[in-house]
């Protein structure tokens, strides 16, 4: 229970941080469910004029009867310089107790729930951004994911 209540309380600071988006994009997930080897990719414009640093993230949308408690993924966003960087996100949905963190969409059937590249990038170079998410769940495909929409944000130190 605490630690649930401390991911929240980290989640809000982390949400209260950042500034409004510089980039957002949505995509659907087939009917069927996301593949553990479909890859998701977002890719930017040529951003400029920049803020000093940009905390990127994805915004997933799942159903009330996605089976889990959390969600595993590998994240990695491709710099204009063409570093990567990569990390792998347990993503917390759930209390212990069966309860959802995240806010409620259209009539209490849909979550949608933030999930945070876990640095933040200080003085960002213009140029093409590319953010690729893929599930690490254990399941062949992961059904009741219903979209994602992956953001970069002006990140307020």
């Amino acid at each position: 229970m605490i630690k649930s209540f401390c991911l929240i309380i980290f989640i809000s600071i982390v949400l209260a941080s950042c500034g409004s988006a510089l980039y957002e994009k949505n995509k659907d997930v087939n009917e069927l469910g996301w593949h553990k080897d479909s890859t998701y990719f977002f890719e930017t414009d040529s951003l400029t004029d920049l803020p000093d640093a940009v905390v990127f993230g994805v915004n997933v949308r799942n159903t009330i009867d996605y089976k889990y408690r959390n969600f595993w993924c590998y994240m990695s966003i491709r710099l204009p310089n063409g570093k990567v960087f990569t990390d792998t996100i347990d993503h917390m949905l759930m209390t212990p107790d069966g309860y959802w963190l995240e806010s409620v969409e259209g009539g209490n059937s849909i979550k949608s729930s933030n999930v945070f590249f876990k640095y933040p990038i200080n003085n960002p170079e213009a140029g093409r951004y590319t953010i690729s998410l893929r599930h690490g769940m254990r399941a062949e495909s992961l059904e009741s994911i219903v979209s994602m929409s992956a953001f970069i944000k002006e990140f307020k130190k």
